[in-house]
């Protein structure tokens, strides 16, 4: 019986205390082919230590369906979220992530892949984000404009020499999953283990993938330090060209600036180019060492 229910994250998220206080995360989800994919994936896993999974309902459904979609449950787990500020948290997210990959392999999808490979993801996102040139020009960034976009291309046009794409292919051969969103709020630390959670992005491809977002995601808080991030064992010496190449095409400033535009508050467009100018400025240290080391 449901003792309790309180909202996480609205409308979507919500915490289930029972009545012998057993505690539960239940989550709606839009796209229930997504869902499928995760219980797929879950229940293909053989060693699920470190990830928390969902589980059937009391009905012993795996999902409940709505008018909108469908609602999943999954164990509550008590614990404090990592944050990549901290030298010590990023070394619990690479040594999890690493786990995850080394465990996430051999695991074949019974259903059709419709995953599009990043290589052309990356190159949608440069096209959605020059659609928006006219922002940049109205409040007089178009010389920023122009170097996000001159710089994206250019490391795209690396990553397809090598090419990267060859990464996706020996992991759908061998059954290799990557988790698809590595922000330090994925990871929980309980007790002395961390946890993976949030699945939704799962799929399978190659590991690289999550690794090159870690980087990504590490470097604000490591001061856009090259020597710094190479301390972090997080691919091998053969991958590391691949990984390098992709962390510099910025598709954080742009997936950040297109959601800014999503959520329709045009009004403050000329502080958030501010905002992204300053960023871009702060790794330009970054590219040039990069260079230098690469080329």
């Amino acid at each position: 019986m449901v003792k309790k229910i309180r909202m996480i994250k609205q409308p979507s998220v919500y915490s289930l205390t029972t009545s012998d206080e057993q505690k539960y995360i239940v989550k709606h989800h839009l796209q229930r082919q997504k869902v499928k994919r995760q219980w797929e994936f879950f229940e293909a896993m053989e060693d699920r230590t470190i990830i928390n999974t969902f589980i059937h309902f009391p009905n012993g459904k795996a999902y409940l369906d709505s008018d909108d979609g469908v609602w999943t449950i999954a164990p509550y787990l008590e614990g404090k979220k990592l944050h990549y500020m901290n030298e010590e948290d990023r070394w619990k997210a690479l040594e999890c992530i690493t786990q995850f990959h080394q465990n996430a392999v051999h695991i074949y999808p019974r259903s059709s892949r419709t995953n599009t490979e990043y290589i052309k993801r990356w190159y949608q996102r440069i096209l959605l984000f020059q659609e928006t040139k006219a922002i940049f020009d109205h409040y007089h960034f178009t010389s920023l404009f122009q170097d996000i976009i001159q710089t994206a291309k250019y490391y795209l046009s690396k990553c397809m020499q090598i090419p990267i794409r060859q990464y996706e292919e020996e992991a759908i051969m061998n059954g290799k999953w990557i988790h698809g969103d590595v922000a330090a709020h994925n990871f929980l630390k309980v007790d002395n283990t961390v946890y993976l959670i949030d699945f939704d992005l799962v799929r399978n491809t190659a590991p690289i993938y999550d690794k090159i977002q870690l980087g990504q995601r590490f470097l604000p808080y490591i001061g856009w330090n090259l020597n710094k991030l190479l301390s972090y064992p997080m691919v091998n010496e053969y991958d590391l060209k691949a990984w390098l190449y992709a962390i510099c095409i910025p598709v954080d400033i742009m997936r950040e600036w297109l959601r800014f535009l999503r959520q329709g508050n045009h009004s403050n467009s000329y502080n958030e180019l501010i905002h992204i100018q300053n960023k871009w400025e702060i790794r330009q240290y970054f590219f040039n060492d990069m260079k230098i080391m690469l080329e």
